[in-house]
Protein backbone atom coordinates (compact mmCIF):
# COMPACT_ATOMS: atom_id res chain seq x y z
CA UNK A 1 0.00 0.00 0.00
CA UNK A 2 2.75 2.20 0.67
CA UNK A 3 4.58 1.32 -2.80
CA UNK A 4 1.52 2.34 -4.42
CA UNK A 5 0.67 5.60 -2.29
CA UNK A 6 4.82 6.56 -3.68
CA UNK A 7 3.97 5.83 -7.27
CA UNK A 8 0.97 7.68 -6.94
CA UNK A 9 3.01 10.88 -5.20
CA UNK A 10 5.39 10.06 -7.96
CA UNK A 11 2.47 10.27 -11.05
CA UNK A 12 0.72 13.06 -9.74
CA UNK A 13 4.40 15.21 -9.44
CA UNK A 14 5.00 14.47 -12.82
CA UNK A 15 1.96 15.28 -14.30
CA UNK A 16 2.22 19.02 -11.86
CA UNK A 17 5.45 19.79 -12.82
CA UNK A 18 4.35 18.99 -16.41
CA UNK A 19 0.93 20.81 -15.96
CA UNK A 20 2.78 23.99 -14.14
CA UNK A 21 5.01 24.34 -17.23
CA UNK A 22 2.38 24.55 -19.43
CA UNK A 23 0.55 26.69 -16.67
CA UNK A 24 -2.85 26.71 -18.39
CA UNK A 25 -5.57 29.58 -17.69
CA UNK A 26 -9.28 29.74 -17.88
CA UNK A 27 -10.58 30.54 -21.79
CA UNK A 28 -6.75 31.34 -23.05
CA UNK A 29 -7.19 27.77 -25.13
CA UNK A 30 -10.13 29.36 -26.68
CA UNK A 31 -8.47 32.87 -27.44
CA UNK A 32 -5.58 30.89 -28.81
CA UNK A 33 -7.71 28.44 -30.97
CA UNK A 34 -9.23 31.72 -32.84
CA UNK A 35 -5.86 33.65 -33.29
CA UNK A 36 -4.60 30.37 -34.83
CA UNK A 37 -7.26 30.03 -37.36
CA UNK A 38 -6.85 33.33 -38.18
CA UNK A 39 -2.92 32.96 -38.62
CA UNK A 40 -3.92 29.46 -40.42
CA UNK A 41 -6.08 30.99 -42.86
CA UNK A 42 -4.53 34.52 -43.60
CA UNK A 43 -3.94 34.40 -46.79
CA UNK A 44 -7.58 32.97 -47.98
CA UNK A 45 -8.85 35.82 -45.79
CA UNK A 46 -7.12 38.50 -47.00
CA UNK A 47 -7.66 36.93 -50.66
CA UNK A 48 -11.37 36.87 -49.92
CA UNK A 49 -11.54 40.18 -48.32
CA UNK A 50 -9.64 41.96 -51.26
CA UNK A 51 -12.06 40.00 -54.12
CA UNK A 52 -15.12 41.51 -51.35
CA UNK A 53 -13.57 45.30 -52.24
CA UNK A 54 -12.86 45.04 -55.68
CA UNK A 55 -16.88 44.22 -56.10
CA UNK A 56 -18.03 46.37 -53.88
CA UNK A 57 -15.34 49.31 -55.01
CA UNK A 58 -13.32 48.84 -58.16
CA UNK A 59 -10.72 51.30 -59.38
CA UNK A 60 -12.53 50.48 -63.07
CA UNK A 61 -15.76 52.71 -62.26
CA UNK A 62 -17.89 50.91 -65.23
CA UNK A 63 -18.26 47.51 -62.84
CA UNK A 64 -17.63 48.84 -59.58
CA UNK A 65 -20.93 48.18 -57.16
CA UNK A 66 -21.42 51.70 -55.69
CA UNK A 67 -20.79 53.07 -59.22
CA UNK A 68 -23.38 51.09 -60.58
CA UNK A 69 -26.13 51.98 -57.84
CA UNK A 70 -25.18 55.35 -58.47
CA UNK A 71 -25.64 55.11 -62.17
CA UNK A 72 -28.94 53.48 -61.42
CA UNK A 73 -29.66 56.17 -58.65
CA UNK A 74 -29.13 59.26 -61.03
CA UNK A 75 -31.33 57.80 -63.66
CA UNK A 76 -34.11 57.18 -60.75
CA UNK A 77 -33.19 60.94 -59.66
CA UNK A 78 -34.33 61.79 -62.72
CA UNK A 79 -37.75 60.66 -62.92
CA UNK A 80 -38.62 60.24 -59.10
CA UNK A 81 -40.69 63.76 -59.25
CA UNK A 82 -43.29 61.82 -61.28
CA UNK A 83 -44.11 59.09 -58.43
CA UNK A 84 -43.91 58.88 -54.87
CA UNK A 85 -43.21 55.36 -55.20
CA UNK A 86 -39.80 55.74 -57.50
CA UNK A 87 -39.19 58.82 -54.81
CA UNK A 88 -39.48 56.08 -51.88
CA UNK A 89 -36.95 54.09 -54.35
CA UNK A 90 -34.46 56.53 -54.71
CA UNK A 91 -34.29 57.37 -51.67
CA UNK A 92 -33.15 54.09 -50.57
CA UNK A 93 -30.81 53.44 -53.40
CA UNK A 94 -29.31 56.57 -52.18
CA UNK A 95 -29.11 54.86 -48.20
CA UNK A 96 -27.99 51.23 -49.82
CA UNK A 97 -25.03 53.86 -51.63
CA UNK A 98 -24.07 55.06 -48.03
CA UNK A 99 -24.16 52.09 -46.37
CA UNK A 100 -22.17 50.17 -49.32
CA UNK A 101 -19.34 53.53 -49.35
CA UNK A 102 -19.35 52.87 -45.17
CA UNK A 103 -19.05 49.27 -45.50
CA UNK A 104 -16.38 49.31 -48.13
CA UNK A 105 -14.53 52.10 -46.32
CA UNK A 106 -14.53 49.77 -43.47
CA UNK A 107 -13.03 46.64 -45.24
CA UNK A 108 -10.43 49.01 -46.69
CA UNK A 109 -9.78 49.90 -43.12
CA UNK A 110 -9.58 46.38 -42.08
CA UNK A 111 -7.15 45.36 -44.90
CA UNK A 112 -4.81 48.17 -43.96
CA UNK A 113 -4.83 47.17 -40.22
CA UNK A 114 -4.47 43.17 -40.87
CA UNK A 115 -1.23 41.71 -40.49
CA UNK A 116 0.43 39.14 -38.95
CA UNK A 117 3.42 39.84 -36.56
CA UNK A 118 5.34 36.49 -37.68
CA UNK A 119 7.18 36.63 -33.35
CA UNK A 120 3.53 36.67 -32.44
CA UNK A 121 2.51 34.28 -34.61
CA UNK A 122 5.41 31.88 -33.41
CA UNK A 123 4.05 32.10 -29.87
CA UNK A 124 0.23 31.16 -30.58
CA UNK A 125 1.62 28.50 -32.93
CA UNK A 126 3.38 27.02 -29.96
CA UNK A 127 1.19 27.50 -27.24
CA UNK A 128 -1.55 25.87 -29.25
CA UNK A 129 0.56 22.70 -30.11
CA UNK A 130 1.43 22.45 -26.07
CA UNK A 131 -2.30 22.85 -25.53
CA UNK A 132 -3.03 20.01 -28.01
CA UNK A 133 0.04 17.62 -26.60
CA UNK A 134 -1.50 17.99 -23.50
CA UNK A 135 -4.82 17.53 -24.30
CA UNK A 136 -3.56 14.01 -25.93
CA UNK A 137 -1.59 12.74 -23.76
CA UNK A 138 -4.04 13.51 -20.23
CA UNK A 139 -7.13 12.37 -23.12
CA UNK A 140 -8.95 15.62 -22.06
CA UNK A 141 -10.55 18.44 -23.95
CA UNK A 142 -7.71 21.35 -23.78
CA UNK A 143 -10.43 23.73 -22.36
CA UNK A 144 -10.47 21.39 -19.46
CA UNK A 145 -6.84 21.25 -19.13
CA UNK A 146 -6.96 24.32 -16.72
CA UNK A 147 -9.55 22.18 -14.46
CA UNK A 148 -7.07 18.65 -14.56
CA UNK A 149 -4.00 20.93 -13.17
CA UNK A 150 -5.94 21.87 -10.23
CA UNK A 151 -7.39 18.51 -9.70
CA UNK A 152 -4.13 16.95 -9.80
CA UNK A 153 -2.72 19.90 -7.79
CA UNK A 154 -5.50 18.93 -4.64
CA UNK A 155 -4.76 15.54 -4.75
CA UNK A 156 -1.12 16.13 -4.96
CA UNK A 157 -1.36 18.54 -1.67
CA UNK A 158 -4.01 16.07 0.23
CA UNK A 159 -1.43 13.01 -0.32
CA UNK A 160 0.75 12.63 3.01
CA UNK A 161 3.78 11.46 2.01
CA UNK A 162 4.75 7.82 2.05
CA UNK A 163 7.91 8.37 3.94
CA UNK A 164 6.10 10.16 6.82
CA UNK A 165 3.48 7.05 6.84
CA UNK A 166 6.64 4.51 7.39
CA UNK A 167 8.23 6.92 10.21
CA UNK A 168 4.66 7.45 11.85
CA UNK A 169 4.66 3.59 11.92
CA UNK A 170 7.95 2.79 13.07
CA UNK A 171 7.13 5.38 16.02
CA UNK A 172 4.04 3.69 16.67
CA UNK A 173 5.89 0.34 16.61
CA UNK A 174 8.39 1.66 19.14
CA UNK A 175 5.96 2.91 21.28
CA UNK A 176 4.30 -0.62 21.44
CA UNK A 177 7.31 -2.15 22.20
CA UNK A 178 8.52 0.06 25.28
CA UNK A 179 5.08 0.07 26.81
Amino acid sequence: QIQEKREKKQLLEFQFKELESLDPKKDEFQNLEEKYQRIENFQSIQENVNFSLQGIKNDDEDYSSIDMLKKGASFLNSVKEHSKKLEELYERLEQSIIELEDVAGEIEDYISTSEIDEEEAHFITERYNEYNKASNKYKILPEELEDFYNKVSEELASLEDPEDEIEALKENIENYETS
